[in-house]
């Protein structure tokens, strides 16, 4: 496998990651009303930090990553029926380290206009289902009346070209009120 093409299959599993399966990290609950997160909201930041473990005939190639939104203009629309729509797209540099070497790239346009699905909230989990019948938990860390944070952490095993990965993700999501 080229290093281009792990570098971007690593890229699409962290997007796949984001929208899909997200499992519960430790947050302190919000006591602040679940009702302020109706309006739209301005993505501010996204940063992930994680680890991919690709095993290729009996050994293991771990890469440490690091990725950060730049140039956002992504903006998510809860709606009171609870409908959520998104606008807009980001930018991600995503810095690895393989075998010793770390490498950053810029990739662009991810979530791009028109995601659309369903939000609720249970406790203090933000669950979104979108319309393709994707389900995703982020743990609400702040929501207030102009700040959202939310955390969410994945851990999934892929086949990739035929080689085992196993990739941990853990998503920290800044959000302001437009």
């Amino acid at each position: 496998m080229t290093r281009k093409l792990f570098f971007k299959t690593v890229i699409l599993s962290v997007f796949i990651s984001v929208l899909v399966g997200c499992d519960k990290n430790d947050v302190t609950t919000p006591k602040e009303n679940s009702s302020d997160i109706v309006g739209e909201w301005l993505m501010e930041a996204l940063t992930y930090t994680g680890t991919s473990t690709l095993s290729v005939l009996g050994e293991e190639y771990i890469t440490d990553f690091v990725g950060k939104s730049i140039d956002s203009d992504l903006v998510v629309d809860y709606r009171e029926n609870n409908d959520i729509y998104t606008e807009g797209s980001y930018n991600i540099e995503l810095s690895s380290t393989f075998l010793g070497v770390t490498t950053t790239q810029s990739t662009g346009g991810l979530i791009k206009d028109g995601l659309a699905g369903t939000w609720e909230i249970k406790g203090d989990s933000l669950i979104t289902t979108t319309t393709l019948g994707e389900t995703s938990s982020s743990y609400i860390e702040i929501l207030t009346e102009n700040t959202l944070k939310l955390v969410a952490t994945d851990q999934r095993t892929e086949t990739i070209e035929g080689y085992k990965t196993a990739i941990y993700t853990k998503y920290v999501i800044e959000y302001t009120k437009k």
